[in-house]
């Protein structure tokens, strides 16, 4: 059974910037981070990129929102 589209509308997304060193897999990784925590990705934007790289993201529906940081931040 397919579950119903999340509404958007009615919560703000959870807003959130993770910098780090830019490498390959690092977007991947994030990305189930967010699946995991049952997030949707409303919007990302890569804001700075090399040594010290910055990735913006909006994200709706995420479980724990402390727990989502602390799995982000163990990257």
């Amino acid at each position: 059974m397919a579950e119903a589209p999340l509404d958007t509308t009615r919560t703000p997304p959870l807003a959130i910037v993770c910098r780090g060193m830019d490498r390959t897999g690092v977007l991947y990784e994030m990305t189930s981070v967010i699946v995991r925590h049952g997030g949707y990705i409303h919007s990302v934007d890569i804001l700075e990129r090399g040594d010290r790289s910055a990735i913006f993201w909006e994200l709706y529906g995420v479980d724990n929102e402390e727990a989502l940081i602390r799995d982000m931040e163990s990257l």
